[in-house]
């Protein structure tokens, strides 16, 4: 039998009767499910999809082909056995999905690989143990890996110049240090040794991702690989490292450097991201988005320097407002906006002879590959998710991306230039798939606020029988402006619960992004009503059905989804049990979040100008009792919605008399980081369920 909870030190349990829990797990969800059902598990014959055999599947990241077109080299997650999970580089063959080759076996963590030029030697970043991350070099034609350079701070995203001679990486610094790299390493031991200090003069008063000084910056280097020395290329820039949103690229000739950073003055009351060309022969420096409004982001070159591309939102921080293509012809100057707004562009890239430009976007719960041209034409669908992303183009034109599905975990394709013939390189996950008997999964359409149609993803237990009444799952996304996608997830993958017993309603709401810009920005200024409202008529829709028990709907949200699900609490929606993860319940104490920027959008107002507007958005200010019992969980070196979220919610909860638990997670930052702390997070999550609202379906009378 799996200890119980309190045995385990790695999170903290607070509830309302003490501290006697009684511990469920996955196993035992099941085993109920087949009693109460009448059938036996061997009758189902399936081995259920739980946290530990989601933490065995392989997560696959980079893949870039080399510039002879010949390999691919990517990044590839495996546990199997070892409770630790190590990430190395392997290599595929595009044409033979058999050859692969796994080129690092080290304790470590080895990401962001780059091809050299004669496609013979790859550079990579490599974390080891109490070491920040340092650059790597492996020569295919034999030889161990070689470490480049011994660097204080983390060397990121190398990547060779055009002649195979040197890398360019970025790193934290410090704005007086200039070339003096001993200088480097004597601030950032002081740093270290006064690490419980915290000073800022700024709206940048924290790094939530990175552990970095309050003054630290983010510049780009060059190391010489015949004789290893490093030069800082960008020793003008003095935006502070969590201001610069950092994306570059080298143009194919290696003469200029396309970047992306935040060029807003102190003290950052907005982040506004302008793209900088400099010359790395002659030094000079052009502000080439400096009269155009908005944020301008992620520079990328076309093959024929002419050409520059990057995406656009013309208000800054308006997270509702889609992701243009901006295309730059740096001869003429002349500028053009290449995307109509109807997709979100995330990531973007040229074809080899730069007449198409790939980018994947958000569109009804998927993730496609879409193409267009430089001059602007209608965007064309090119390969269809699932879900697509780390697109790569070979020189043949050949397309190299990772896509997955709610169903089918991350594997690597490849397809033809248009997309055709498309066709796995990897299957690392298939057989742990194939051993896992799953649920289907649907996609339904439930009337919501203003009679809008909403998306969802319902997913039904394996052994699902429509003949009896199952407990349902509402699952509530955040962001706000974020979906769910048709995507294999390694966190909150409705998988897990539909595989408990539960029918599982993946919901996207209104403020959702993939379903129009209309859609998204529809909660700008009030992110509580419409939310409110498509959770009424959905709970009301699902009610209807003869395969829901009515006492046994639930809500599962997290962060802006918990919000969510405090607000359905206070209304006093017809819900057995709330989960909440990371959610926020007080708008004016979120404030404190790492990242203030653009809450005037999303709220209406700013508290310093309007605090009764916030405070009327806020769950936390309504009086009266919390009737629905609630599950809170949240890990404690959260900073983007502060852990006293949590502990304001619970408490308010307790002194009203309500039924309620508290699960900290003592080193998790917002989204959870280890497996180890994903499984826990499920295991908590059952228990309570099983107290609240236990799965398995019972007979419907008559």
């Amino acid at each position: 039998m799996t200890p119980s909870l309190l045995a385990l030190p790695h999170y903290v349990v607070i509830t309302a009767r003490g501290l006697l829990l009684r511990p469920t797990f996955l196993i035992a969800c099941l085993c109920l499910l087949s009693l109460s059902a009448n059938v036996s598990m061997a009758q189902l014959g399936f081995t259920p999809m739980d946290a530990d055999r989601l933490s065995r599947m392989s997560q696959l990241a980079d893949p870039i082909l080399s510039p002879n077109g010949r390999q691919l080299i990517f990044v590839a997650s495996r546990r199997d056995s070892n409770p630790q999970r190590n990430i190395d580089l392997w290599t595929a063959d595009p044409d033979d999905e058999q050859a692969l080759r796994q080129l690092t076996r080290d304790e470590a963590l080895n990401i962001q690989p780059a091809w050299s030029p004669d496609s013979q030697r790859i550079v990579y970043t490599s974390y080891r143990p109490d070491l920040p991350g340092q650059l790597y070099q492996i020569d295919l034609r034999g030889g161990a890996p070689e470490r480049l350079a011994d660097f204080p701070t983390h060397m990121l995203n190398p990547r060779y110049t055009p002649d195979g001679e040197s890398v360019l990486f970025e790193a934290m610094t410090f704005a007086d240090i200039g070339q003096n790299l001993d200088q480097l390493t004597i601030r950032v031991q002081s740093s270290k040794r006064s690490s419980n200090l915290l000073i800022s003069d700024t709206l940048l008063s924290r790094r939530s991702e990175l552990d970095a000084p309050t003054d630290a910056v983010r510049h780009l280097f060059r190391l010489s690989l015949a004789d290893r020395s490093i030069i800082d290329l960008t020793p003008e820039l003095s935006q502070p490292y969590a201001a610069a949103h950092f994306a570059w690229d080298l143009s194919p000739d290696g003469q200029w450097l396309a970047l992306a950073a935040n060029t807003s003055p102190p003290p950052y009351l907005t982040l506004d991201n302008d793209i900088l060309l400099m010359d790395l022969q002659g030094g000079k420096v052009l502000n080439l988005t400096a009269e155009r409004s908005g944020s301008q982001f992620t520079p990328r070159f076309g093959h024929t320097q002419d050409s520059l591309v990057y995406g656009e939102r013309t208000i800054a921080q308006q997270r509702s407002e889609p992701i243009q293509l901006v295309r730059h012809q740096l001869r003429s100057g002349k500028v053009s906006v290449l995307t109509d707004g109807s997709h979100s562009a995330e990531e973007w890239m040229f074809s080899q002879d730069d007449q198409t430009i790939y980018f994947t976007a958000q569109s009804d719960g998927r993730r496609h590959l879409y193409r267009t041209s430089p001059s602007g034409a209608r965007p064309r669908l090119t390969s269809e998710g699932g879900a697509i992303r780390d697109i790569s183009v070979g020189p043949r034109g050949q397309l190299v991306f990772i896509r997955s599905s709610l169903t089918m975990p991350p594997e690597i394709h490849i397809a033809e230039k248009d997309g055709r013939r498309m066709k796995p390189i990897t299957r690392f996950n298939e057989s742990l798939v194939r051993n896992t008997r799953l649920g289907t999964v649907t996609e339904q359409q439930f009337d919501g606020a203003n009679n809008d149609p909403l998306h969802a993803w319902v997913l039904m237990p394996p052994g699902f029988d429509s003949n009896r009444r199952w407990p349902v799952i509402i699952m509530l996304h955040g962001g706000p402006y974020d979906a769910w996608l048709d995507e294999f997830t390694t966190h909150l993958n409705p998988l897990i619960p539909s595989a408990a017993g539960y029918i599982v309603v993946a919901l996207n709401g209104h403020g959702s992004t993939g379903f129009g810009q209309s859609f998204a920005a529809s909660i700008d200024g009030d992110p509580a009503s419409l939310g409110v409202e498509d959770l009424t008529r959905v709970i009301s829709a699902l009610s209807k059905r003869k395969d829901v028990d009515t006492d046994r709907i639930g809500l599962l949200g997290y962060s802006y989804g918990g919000y969510l699900g405090y607000w359905a609490s206070r209304k006093q929606l017809p819900i057995r049990s709330l989960v909440v993860h990371a959610g926020v319940v007080d708008l004016l104490s979120h404030y404190a979040t790492d990242y203030p920027w653009g809450r005037q959008y999303s709220w209406g107002s700013l508290p310093q100008i309007d605090p009764a507007r916030i405070n009327q958005l806020s769950p936390a200010q309504l009086p009266g009792a919390w009737p629905v019992p609630t599950l809170i969980l949240h890990g404690q070196a959260d900073q983007r919605v502060l852990p006293a979220q949590s502990l304001l919610a619970y408490h308010l909860i307790q002194q009203s008399g309500g039924d309620s638990r508290l699960v900290l997670f003592p080193d998790e930052p917002h989204s959870l980081s280890t497996a180890r702390a994903i499984s826990l997070w499920w295991e908590a999550v059952f228990d309570w369920l099983d107290l609240k609202m236990p799965p398995g379906p019972i007979l419907t009378p008559g």
